[in-house]
């Protein structure tokens, strides 16, 4: 696999596990974990945007 795909496959990875995070940040009242996390999530999509173009 070339090494821009497994940059983006990760990236993937990260954003699947970030989200999850946030979720359960969320559900559990921790609203600012979950928007810090919100914020990783919204890099991680910036990053996979910028590598797919």
């Amino acid at each position: 696999m070339p090494e821009k795909a497994r940059k983006i496959e990760k990236l993937r990875l990260i954003e699947h596990l970030v989200d999850e995070a946030r979720t359960i940040a969320d559900d559990e009242g921790e609203h600012l974990i979950g928007a810090k996390l919100e914020d990783c999530l919204v890099c991680a999509l910036a990053r996979r945007s910028s590598l797919d173009h």
